[in-house]
Formats: C-alpha cells, sequence, structure tokens
C-alpha cells in the first residue's frame, strides 16, 4: 500500500512539474511615471483576443506575478484609482520567464466625444469594447471583457455621446466601437483630453459564417472566431459560435484575415476573407481540422548552447499560422493543423538564417512531431574603412551609426579609419546600412553593405549639405509638434529605411543641417494616423542648402497638440543613479526612454560621447518613464516622462531646446555647441 501511494504520489509530482515547466511567469512592478511603487493595482493578462482575462492584484511594493500557459502575443497591463492603465504587449515562448517588468501608471485624463450614422444621427448604446495604447504604453484594453471584474463598459447615450476614463495624459490612443445594427469602427492616434472626438459608423456587410470540422462537416460550437483587417489600424472582430456552429458579425467592405479554434482544432493558420459589399450580406465558411504539436531545438552551431529569441514563422495552408519564438533551452513548440505545414525561421539575435530558412513538415492530428536539431551559424563581424574625401586619406575618430539593423549608440574608427561593425539582427535583405560622419569637419556618407563586403569595404566621406522646411495644414497655418523624417524611396514601405528625424517647432518649421549629399531622399511628415504628408524627392550636392516646399497635411490641425516645449527643466527630475552635473554651465544632451530601453541608452550615450571625445563639452542624461533599477551608472539617470514627441533633446545651459530628434544626434549638432 506504502509503494503504491509513493509511486501515485510521484506521479503526481511529475506530473505537475512537467506542467509547471511549460508554464510562463510574468513578474515586475506597477509604478507611476516617476518610479514610485503602486501599491494594489490590478494587473491583468489577455492571453491573445479570443482568450479570458487573468487577474492578479500587486503587493504592498507594487510587485507582481502571474503564471500560465502563456505564448504568442499577450497583453499585460495594470489600473488602479486615480492613474490610468498602462502596459506593454508581449510575444512570449511557452515556459519563458519575463522579469523585471515594469508596468507605468500615468496621471488620467479622458476622451469624450459623440458616435454618429453616415446621415449625422446619433447612435445610442453603442459600446466602446476596446481601447488600443498607442503611445507611450502600447497595449490593448479590453473594456468589454473588463466588465467582468466590475469595470464599467462606456456605452452612447441617446445623443450618441461617450467618455472613456482612465486613459494616459500626455499620451495617444485609438478606440473600438461595436453595435449590434452597425458595422465595427476603429479610430486610431486620439490624443486624451480631446472632448470633440466624432465617429462615424456605417450598417456594413452583415456576415454570417459557420464553422465545421474539415472532416465530416459537422458543426463547431464554441469555436472563437477573430477576423483582423487587413488594413489600418488592423482592428479584429470577435465572434463565438452558436450550438449550431454558426456566428454573425457587422463588418465594413474590405480584405479580412479569419481564424476560428476550438479545443485541439484550428483553421490552418489565416485566412484571406474579401467583403466587396456589393450586397448587404455575405457568408464565410471556415474548416477546422485537428491539431498536432510541432517541436524541436535551436542551437549554436560552434558551441552546441540553446539558443533562446529564434523567431519562427508557422504556415498553415498557405496562411501564417503563428508566430513564436524559442525559449531559454532553445525549445519551440507550436500547435499545427494536421497536415502540411512549414516553418520559417526569419530572425535569431547574432546568428545567420538557416539555408534553406523554411521547413516542410507534415503533423498528423493529436501527434507530437519532434524535429531533428536546428543549428545557427553565428554572424560576422563587417569591416568597413573611412577615408577622406581624396578617397586615399584613412579618417582616425570617424563616428558610424547604424541605421538598419537601428541600434542606439556610436561606432569610432581606428587609427587606420577602419571599424568594427557587430550587429543582432540581419534584416531580410542580407544588408545592413550606416551613416558615419568626421570627428573634425562637417562631412559624412551613407554606406550599405552586403554579407559579402563582411571582410572589408571603403566608404568616401563628402561636405554635409543641410535642408529646412515647414509643415502646414489645408489652410496654410503652421502646425506644430510634427515629426518629420527623410526617407530613402527605395526602402520597403511597410519598413522605410529613416536617415533623419526631427520635430517641427512652433512656426512648423523644421531645419537638418546634415544631410548626406548624393543620397536621394524626401521628407515626410507624420500628424499621427491618417495625417499623413510627403514632400518632394531632393539629392543635395556636398555643402548646398536647399529650402523645401511646405509640406501638407489636410488633417494635420486636429492632431498635431501643442507646441513643443521650448525649455525643458530635466534636472528637476527624481534623480535614481549616476552623478547629478553641476550648475548648468554646459549644454546637454537629454534622452527619453522607457525601461526597457534604458541600459542600451545609458550605455550608447555614455560611450558615443567618450568616442567622440566630447564628454568635457556636454552634459549628459537619460530620463526613465517609470523608473529604472540601477544603483550606479556613468551618466546622471532620472525617473520621468518625456516633455516632447522627440526622444532626445539639445538643451542649451538656459534650458532652451536647440535640437530635437530621435535615437543620438549628428555629430555636426555636438561638435559646435550653441
Amino acid at each position: 500500500m506504502t509503494t503504491r501511494f509513493c509511486a501515485l504520489a510521484c506521479a503526481l509530482m511529475l506530473a505537475a512539474f512537467s506542467v509547471a515547466a511549460q508554464n510562463t511567469v510574468l513578474s515586475g512592478r506597477v509604478v507611476d511615471a516617476d518610479g514610485t511603487p503602486v501599491p494594489g493595482a490590478a494587473v491583468f493578462v489577455e492571453p491573445g483576443q479570443g482568450g479570458e482575462l487573468v487577474r492578479v492584484a500587486a503587493d504592498t511594493q507594487g510587485d507582481f506575478q502571474l503564471e500560465g500557459p502563456f505564448t504568442g502575443g499577450v497583453g499585460l497591463f495594470a489600473v488602479a484609482p486615480g492613474r490610468s492603465f498602462g502596459g506593454v504587449h508581449l510575444n512570449l515562448a511557452l515556459g519563458e520567464r519575463e522579469e523585471g517588468l515594469r508596468l507605468v501608471l500615468d496621471a488620467p485624463s479622458s476622451l469624450s466625444g459623440k458616435v454618429t450614422t453616415d446621415k449625422n444621427a446619433p447612435v445610442a448604446g453603442a459600446r466602446i469594447t476596446r481601447i488600443g495604447l498607442v503611445g507611450p504604453s502600447k497595449v490593448g484594453i479590453p473594456l468589454a471583457k473588463l466588465a467582468a471584474f466590475g469595470f464599467e463598459e462606456p456605452a452612447t447615450d441617446r445623443e450618441g455621446r461617450f467618455t472613456v476614463t482612465g486613459l494616459p495624459s500626455g499620451g495617444r490612443v485609438a478606440v473600438k466601437v461595436g453595435h449590434p445594427e452597425y458595422a465595427q469602427e476603429a479610430v486610431d492616434d486620439l490624443v486624451p483630453g480631446n472632448g470633440n472626438v466624432a465617429i462615424r459608423m456605417w450598417r456594413g456587410v452583415t456576415v454570417r459564417g459557420e464553422v465545421r470540422l474539415r472532416g465530416d462537416q459537422s458543426p463547431v460550437s464554441g469555436a472563437a472566431v477573430i477576423l483582423r483587417s487587413a488594413q489600418p489600424p488592423h482592428d479584429s472582430a470577435v465572434a463565438r459560435t452558436d450550438a449550431f456552429g454558426v456566428f454573425n458579425l457587422r463588418l465594413k467592405p474590405g480584405v479580412y484575415l479569419a481564424q476560428a479554434t476550438a479545443a485541439g482544432q484550428a483553421t490552418p493558420g489565416w485566412q484571406r476573407v474579401t467583403i466587396t459589399g456589393e450586397s448587404l450580406e455575405t457568408s464565410v465558411h471556415l474548416g477546422l481540422a485537428g491539431t498536432g504539436t510541432v517541436r524541436g531545438v535551436i542551437a549554436d552551431a560552434s558551441t552546441g548552447l540553446p539558443i533562446e529569441g529564434a523567431r519562427i514563422r508557422l504556415e498553415s495552408a498557405g496562411n501564417v499560422a503563428a508566430i513564436l519564438r524559442s525559449g531559454p533551452s532553445g525549445e519551440f513548440r507550436a500547435a499545427a493543423a494536421e497536415g502540411d505545414n512549414v516553418l520559417y525561421f526569419e530572425s535569431t539575435p547574432g546568428y545567420m538564417p538557416p539555408e534553406p530558412r523554411g521547413v516542410r513538415v507534415s503533423v498528423a492530428g493529436g501527434r507530437e512531431l519532434e524535429l531533428p536539431g536546428i543549428w545557427l551559424a553565428p554572424l560576422p563581424v563587417f569591416r568597413v574603412q573611412v577615408l577622406d574625401e581624396d578617397e586615399e586619406t584613412p579618417v582616425p575618430g570617424a563616428v558610424i551609426s547604424l541605421l538598419r539593423p537601428r541600434q542606439f549608440g556610436w561606432l569610432a574608427s581606428g587609427a587606420d579609419g577602419w571599424a568594427e561593425i557587430r550587429i543582432a539582427n540581419l534584416p531580410p535583405d542580407g544588408r545592413i546600412v550606416g551613416l558615419v560622419e568626421h570627428p573634425g569637419k562637417p562631412s559624412g556618407a551613407v554606406f550599405s553593405l552586403a554579407r559579402s563586403d563582411a571582410a572589408g569595404a571603403a566608404v568616401k566621406l563628402l561636405p554635409l549639405a543641410s535642408v529646412s522646411g515647414r509643415v502646414v495644414d489645408g489652410k496654410g497655418a503652421p502646425l506644430p509638434n510634427i515629426i518629420v523624417g527623410a526617407v530613402y524611396p527605395d526602402s520597403p514601405e511597410n519598413d522605410p529605411l529613416l536617415l533623419w528625424r526631427t520635430v517641427t517647432g512652433p512656426d512648423g518649421a523644421f531645419r537638418w543641417n546634415a544631410v548626406v549629399p548624393g543620397v536621394p531622399q524626401h521628407c515626410a511628415a507624420y500628424g499621427g494616423g491618417s495625417a499623413q504628408g510627403e514632400g518632394m524627392p531632393f539629392n543635395l550636392a556636398p555643402a548646398a542648402a536647399k529650402e523645401l516646399d511646405s509640406i501638407t497635411l489636410a488633417e494635420g490641425a486636429a492632431r498635431a497638440g501643442t507646441a513643443p516645449p521650448q525649455k525643458v527643466d530635466w534636472r528637476k527630475n527624481r534623480l535614481l543613479c549616476g552623478a547629478a552635473p553641476a550648475g548648468g554651465a554646459r549644454p546637454a544632451v537629454v534622452v527619453y526612454c522607457e525601461a526597457h530601453e534604458a541600459g542600451a541608452a545609458i550605455e550608447g550615450l555614455h560611450g558615443a560621447l567618450v568616442s567622440a571625445n566630447l564628454q568635457s563639452k556636454w552634459d549628459a542624461a537619460v530620463v526613465v518613464r517609470g523608473g529604472y533599477s540601477c544603483t550606479d551608472a556613468p551618466l546622471p539617470v532620472y525617473a520621468g516622462s518625456a516633455p516632447d514627441p522627440a526622444g532626445t533633446l539639445l538643451v542649451d545651459p538656459d534650458g532652451k531646446v536647440t535640437l530635437r530628434t530621435f535615437g543620438l544626434p549628428p555629430l555636426r549638432s555636438l561638435a559646435a555647441p550653441r
């Protein structure tokens, strides 16, 4: 009897250990913008839009921990009385441990407006089902699901008016509106504090769908169905099938990606659905297949050690079924529809992609398929020599910044002009792009290196040019606080190569004095949402100066926000670590960032000033929203929020902002402080 009891107990312990080993653990702290803990905050995990919320309460120190089978895209957010929602969107591997997370709750604000029909009649009873925090936090808040936890789901009154509270002051949000008689509507890039948001709803098209098994065509009840718009803002509609496997939705015409899941069953990936609007009703048929499991381990070809963070795309029947990453042990695991599937190994920090990138596998329903070991080779070290205008004289101390893949920090060339470039990820096209500047005069160049150039390539510097211009609305009025950047014309539309970025001033004007000559580019302005505009292409000669035609944003006036501050007192923030600079006799480079960016920002900013021998001319500081855990740093680190859309400010000794940009500023602006 004792033997049987011990055997049973051991079996239960092993089973419990096996389950626990597969759980994902999320832990961290809830804080305000200054890094002060928020005790008792409600913390939620949303494991996908079709998943149920999991809730815990932060302890007296604001600390929290959640554990569960969370994998793929997961929303983690928190809220507390007198504070806004705040959180992060995570892409998790099963069994992963995400520790040290910081959920920042800002001062609360609200958003009010009116929902009307296409004929301008008020819509009563429309529900604000979801809000998306798009800046500085980036996570979805499912208001409809929160109703089960005592939160109020905002709805319009008889006049169509609504108010959403708990939004981060100074942030940007998107809202999703639902009504049984109208198509779901989503509006993005709204500024909390706005009391005149206008949302228009259309009747749309009635989508009557059914979900059946692919084998015997029997209906599937209780299946979760998601239809995601292929057009921005890429909002999703969620439904669940009834006892007859049927679901109903109202959607606007357009292209959607559909997926249905049930216990142990799923559609083969995301299926493309086109709603033309030619009729008032359309039918959608989704077939569920049994699912199996694909499992594998990715390791370093030279050391044999497991590789964490490898990104894998699973495709079933030609449709993307899942995006996953390898965990700490190098293992990845995914549920896949029975039949043929393809695994694509997309990107792995520090490693070359395998050849071939895609592996075709056949999955049996209810079975696990274990793949043979997958071995990756480390990325090479790229070498480049920087030469002066004569194409012969090496330039020691030249400053290099990477544009693709974008990395925070500078590299410096040695006495012979050579520099070594190490990257974490190889871009999809296999080319890295960088910008180099002369340490002693205003000259620079843009270079591109392919894998075949890793052993060595040369780049010649030329005198830098400058551009200036203005951003205006449809009536010609200047628009402040608009992000303006230079885009390389041949870069992909969904991933543009940005050569530089800045922010317009109170008069809508911008200027950039570090334009590389001989590089075709055009300026693009972004005021949020659909408020975007582009200027004419230009390609400047060395040392040229050009005044560009005004860039017009027809919808910019409502989205630009207030004018950026002309002066900032960055020293008033709470000092976390590092020594505060004495007095205000020197100009400063101030970088604002999130907690997960702080380590790279501190190292990159300090290293940049040291490599360019500028630490005696400039003060430097990093200001972290929500604070940062540190005991020492080579420069002062503060807790606080950014007062400006730009992440990096150059500030003169009196606190006046002289340059707004993103990442590190051009060396030219630091070599001659104003």
